[in-house]
Parts: structure tokens; sequence; C-alpha cells
């Protein structure tokens, strides 16, 4: 379970890095097979679709740290830094969807 709550924290930190503010909106594609839609519906809120399964996050940024929390994987921090546009999330890279 934590695989996409990473992912949740990804989306939401790659696309604070392209935003510069913590209002978002708009879906976002993230992962290696595509299948995974992040959709921002609210200042700090957003869901991942990945196939037929929907979950629903709310994030905090706190310096070099991503606080994500949702009913279904509970509350996790990760650290994360940006490298021009990509985002490196533990140690993972992730890059924007052009």
């Amino acid at each position: 379970m934590k695989h996409y709550a990473l992912r949740c924290a990804a989306a939401a930190a790659l696309c604070l890095v392209l935003t510069g503010c913590g209002k978002l909106s708009g879906s976002y594609s993230c992962g290696e097979d595509g299948a995974d839609i992040f959709t921002f519906t609210g200042s700090n809120t957003l869901t991942l679709t990945c196939y037929d399964m929907v979950y629903g996050c709310t994030y905090q940024r706190k310096g070099d740290q991503l606080i994500v929390t949702s009913e279904l994987f509970g509350t996790a921090t990760y650290s994360f830094e940006t490298k021009g546009e990509d985002l490196i999330i533990d140690g993972v890279t992730y890059s924007p969807v052009k």
C-alpha cells in the first residue's frame, strides 16, 4: 500500500514544484505503465486513479518533507528535492508529463 501512497506523494510534490504555489488543479499522469492519473481537486487535496480504483489524499509541504494523508494509507512522510524539472522522493526520480 505504501507504493500507492508514494505515487500520490510524488504527484503532489511534482505539481507543487511546477506551479510554485499550493493551489493546484488539473490531472497528471505518472507511472511506468501510464495507468495512474492524479487529479487535483482543491488547494491541498488530490485523487489518484489507478485502473478502476480511486484513492483520495491530502498533502502538506514542510521544508524538504512532504506529508501525505489518506484514509486508506494513513499518514506518510517523504523526503523530497528538486533537480531541474525532476522531483526526487525518497531517492526515486519522477519527471513531469509533457
